[in-house]
């Protein structure tokens, strides 16, 4: 039975990393297509890379702080 259990628990921290992972790549992904719609496309020149601003910032921000990735 313990084992049992602390299979579950390691199955349940991958997870959890592996969901984080997922969504902090989708965060990367969906930030990179805003700043390129946002420059137009490349075709008003070099698409910029800058810092979200408001809430969508924020909770970028955030959930980057809370997860460690910078």
């Amino acid at each position: 039975m313990a084992k049992e259990t602390t299979n579950f628990l390691r199955d349940m921290r991958w997870t959890a990393k592996l969901t984080v992972a997922g969504v902090l790549s989708v965060t990367n992904i969906v930030e990179e297509m805003h700043q390129t719609v946002f420059s137009l496309g490349g075709l008003i020149g070099e698409v910029a890379r800058r810092e979200q601003k408001g809430s969508r910032g924020e909770l970028i921000r955030g959930f980057r702080n809370d997860y460690g990735e910078s």
